[in-house]
């Protein structure tokens, strides 16, 4: 049986319990008023009667510990607008942890595919739901259908994407992403802070909510390990509320965007959604995969920059409130080793070595600047580099950098 890391299965006796709850709450009333409120169309309003439910999914077939129960319901609606899945779902049977509502028939529902095995338990012509929900019994040699999305180490509902999570199982298939998950210790504890996760954490304390503020410190010391040379950033742009080097931090149910991943400035995306006593609970860290188009693109490029303390040397540009960081790169060794001299000479004490990254590596360096200089030519990597130019496309950047075939100067 196919069953994600972490992720915690209830009792089939449990889930009893609420089919049965969802059937009470049917006899009580099957018709309703929904109130609700679209960002786009405004107020709305909605009268449904419910007229059928079905059990689907593993209950049905019997397996005897199941990730959720899936129900089917079938609803007409008597006046207004169709508001969404959830709010029928909220007013049909409250608050419904671990419940997939569908709406429509078994072989024509919400969920998009057919459910052969449903079970009906309760309608308007027959309301012996006690008797109906009896006549299900465990088979101890069912299991859960597999499902392509069991790739993914999160739950559906664990994430917002516009992406269908199909998508993401058949690009890591084919190499266009690479991802890792890390389950959250909750044992870790931060005890010393750096500078930048100082700032980060009093920036969290004020903005972000309670489940936020609960996951901070087990982010950082995840992320510390994953990639130690990173620092923190706030992120005014696009849906991460954080950045961790060249990585954006997806936090909670806020919209995961694979085409980040086509822009320069980020490697990777990590989504960590807030705790559940259900889970999984970790950080979903996807990232390019070998045949992703900028990987193939930069595969044969390559550029010297300098390291110091096992980090790469950062300046950091400050014009008023606003802060960049640039990133120097160089075409040759012979030029970067210069600029080390001079510094040694100038700053009489420099900790710097000369590192060459090329593709994949090149790619995480220039994801974690805002601006990158090119044997002193300037490109805008993020819309926080403080010259405002236009942001350098990847085949701008990719053209300007050389290839591993050219001489470099030594």
């Amino acid at each position: 049986m196919a069953t994600r890391l972490g992720e915690r299965r209830r009792t089939r006796a449990s889930f009893t319990k609420v089919l049965q709850r969802l059937c009470t709450r049917l006899d009580a009333g099957a018709v309703h008023d929904v109130n609700w409120y679209d960002r786009f169309l405004g107020p709305g309003h909605a009268r449904l009667r419910a007229r059928a439910l079905w059990v689907v999914g593993s209950y049905a077939r019997g397996v005897a510990h199941c990730g959720d129960l899936d129900v089917v319901v079938d609803a007409a609606l008597e006046e207004g607008i169709w508001p969404r899945v959830t709010r029928i779902s909220r007013a049909l049977f409250g608050n419904t942890p671990d419940v997939r509502v569908y709406l429509g028939i078994p072989e024509k529902n919400s969920s998009g595919v057919s459910f052969p095995e449903a079970r009906l338990v309760w309608s308007e012509n027959d309301k012996n739901w006690s008797a109906a929900i009896g006549a299900i019994k465990l088979d101890p040699a069912a299991e859960r259908y597999a499902r392509p999305t069991d790739a993914i180490p999160l739950r559906a509902e664990q994430f917002v994407t516009s992406t269908n999570p199909e998508e993401f199982v058949e690009l890591r298939a084919q190499q266009v992403l690479a991802w890792s998950f890390i389950p959250i210790d909750r044992s870790l504890n931060v005890v010393t802070l750096q500078p930048d996760e100082v700032r980060l954490r009093e920036y969290i304390e004020r903005f972000s909510g309670a489940k936020t503020r609960q996951l901070a410190p087990l982010i950082m010391s995840h992320l510390r390990d994953h990639d130690p040379s990173g620092t923190w950033r706030y992120s005014f742009h696009g849906d991460a509320q954080f950045r961790r080097g060249g990585a954006d931090v997806v936090v909670g149910r806020t919209e995961l965007r694979l085409s980040r991943l086509d822009d320069l400035e980020c490697s990777e995306v990590i989504v960590v959604p807030h705790i559940s006593k259900r889970g999984p609970n970790g950080l979903w860290i996807i990232g390019r995969g070998e045949r992703h188009p900028l990987e193939l693109a930069f595969g044969d490029r390559f550029a010297y920059y300098l390291e110091e303390g096992g980090r790469p040397d950062v300046m950091l540009e400050c014009d008023d409130w606003r802060q960049a960081i640039l990133i120097e790169l160089f075409a040759s060794r012979r030029t970067a080793s210069a600029l080390v001299a001079r510094r040694m000479r100038e700053a009489f004490q420099v900790d710097c070595t000369v590192e060459r990254a090329v593709g994949h590596d090149l790619l995480n360096l220039i994801a974690r600047a805002d601006t990158v200089e090119l044997d002193g030519e300037r490109f805008a990597i993020s819309e926080d580099d403080l010259e405002r130019g236009p942001l350098v496309s990847p085949d701008e950047l990719r053209k300007a950098l050389p290839r591993t075939t050219e001489s470099n100067g030594g």
